[in-house]
């Protein structure tokens, strides 16, 4: 949102798709939204969100600032966070996977999260090749010296990206 030619606030909006009971469902994601702190309490980032919210249906917000969001009808639901222990990662014999190995891994990924009943009442997001090209550019912009994006042990696989 610009107010005399200046940045007041902002959001991202992407088109995804996710998994549920062996069908694609087409949904939209709200990410980044961010008002910088001088023009902050003025309602910028909620004129944002109402424009956005009454726009596009099947809207998903990630955020962790609370319950802010709640007043544009979304709701607050945990989000799970795994931790792994590095010390001792050297007796694990995982493999590294660069950016162009990750490619086979989305679409083997997409097809288990595709199977008939395989995620019934479970909504499992298909990650594109080209979102996961516009996450690891994001990554690498933050992060440039990164050159691993994943890593398989055994038959399990394990992503990550890089945020600020």
């Amino acid at each position: 949102m610009k107010i005399y030619q200046k940045i007041v606030s902002h959001l991202e909006v992407f088109k995804l798709e996710a998994g549920f009971d062996g069908k694609i469902i087409h949904y939209h994601a709200i990410a980044s939204v961010f008002t910088p702190e001088k023009y902050r309490g003025k309602g910028y980032a909620s004129i944002l969100l109402q424009f956005i919210c009454g726009k596009f249906e099947n809207l998903v917000l990630y955020s962790d600032v609370g319950t802010f969001y709640e007043r544009f009808g979304f709701v607050v639901s945990g989000s799970p966070c795994i931790t792994l222990c590095v010390s001792g990662a050297a007796s694990v014999p995982a493999t590294f996977l660069r950016k162009d190995h990750m490619y086979d891994l989305l679409e083997k990924d997409r097809e288990y999260n595709l199977q008939k009943g395989r995620s019934r009442n479970i909504f499992c997001p298909l990650l594109s090749k080209e979102m996961f090209d516009w996450q690891t550019r994001r990554s690498l912009y933050n992060f440039p010296s990164n050159e691993y994006f994943g890593c398989q042990i055994d038959d399990e696989y394990i992503w990550w990206m890089f945020a600020s």
